[in-house]
C-alpha cells in the first residue's frame, strides 16, 4: 500500500494537544528517526520530502526540512528565502529515478544527525537546531505558502520513532512496519494506492496507548 503525491497536495500530521510520548516535539538531546520509502519519477523540480516547520511562524524556522532536486538531497534549516544546508548529498547514479529508495534522518541523544539513503550513511551534522515540532508535512514545504515545493512521487511505510534506529550501514527493511513501543507515528495506507488529494491534515485517527504509537491506516480521498 502506498501514498500517491500528485504535485499539488500533501499530508500534514498535527500533534497539537498531544504531549510527552504522544507528540512529535523532539527537543535538543532527544533521539528520533524519521523514516520512509519513496519512489520519484525523473524531474528537475525542487520537491520537499518532509518539513517540520509550522506554517507562518518565522521564529520556528530552525526546524529541519528535507528537499530533493536533480538527485541531490538537502537537509536544511532556516527560512525558505535564506535556508542553511546542514547535509547535502549528490546521489548521482546512486539515486536513480523511477525506483524505490529508503530514507532515514536519524538523531542521537548527543544531537548527531545522520542521513541514510538505502542503508548507507550519506552525511552527518551536529548542528541541526530543534529537530522537530508539533507537526510534520510530507510532500511539501509547510513554512511559507509561496514556497510549497510539492512532491510528485509515491511514499510508503512512513515511521517516526523516539529512538535511534540505525547507527551503521544496514540493509533497508522490506517488510511492512508494525507498531512498536518506540513509534510516535506510523502511516499505513489501507489500500494498494491512496491518492493524497486534496491536502490532508491528520490529527491522529487512532492512538494505541499501550504502544504510545499513533497509527494512521487511512489517508487521502
Amino acid at each position: 500500500a502506498v501514498l500517491k503525491f500528485d504535485g499539488e497536495s500533501a499530508v500534514t500530521v498535527d500533534t497539537t494537544g498531544f504531549s510527552g510520548s504522544e507528540d512529535l516535539d523532539f527537543n535538543t538531546g532527544e533521539a528520533y528517526a524519521i523514516e520512509f520509502w519513496v519512489y520519484i519519477p525523473e524531474t528537475s523540480d525542487v520537491m520537499a520530502l518532509y518539513d517540520t516547520r509550522p506554517l507562518g511562524e518565522p521564529s520556528l524556522g530552525d526546524r529541519p526540512w528535507l528537499v530533493i532536486q536533480n538527485r541531490t538531497l538537502y537537509l536544511r534549516v532556516g527560512l525558505d528565502t535564506s535556508p542553511t544546508t546542514k547535509i547535502e548529498w549528490s546521489g548521482g547514479s546512486n539515486f536513480a529515478y523511477d525506483t524505490w529508495h529508503h530514507i532515514v534522518v536519524n538523531r542521537t541523544t548527543s544531537n548527531t544527525t545522520t542521513l541514510y539513503v538505502d542503508g548507507i550513511n550519506r552525511g552527518t551534522t551536529t548542528d541541526l537546531g530543534q529537530g522537530a515540532g508539533d507537526w510534520i508535512s510530507f510532500g511539501r514545504s509547510s513554512h511559507n505558502a509561496s514556497y510549497r515545493n510539492y512532491l510528485t512521487a509515491w511514499m510508503t511505510d512512513i515511521r517516526i520513532s523516539d529512538t535511534v534506529r540505525y547507527t551503521t550501514t544496514f540493509t533497508p527493511p522490506t517488510a511492512p512496519f508494525t507498531a512498536t513501543v518506540n513509534d510516535r507515528l506510523l502511516i499505513k495506507p489501507d489500500s494498494y494506492e491512496v491518492e493524497v488529494s486534496p491536502d490532508v491534515t491528520i490529527t491522529y485517527d487512532d492512538y494505541d496507548a499501550s504502544l504510545n504509537t499513533n497509527i494512521v491506516t487511512t489517508t487521502g480521498t
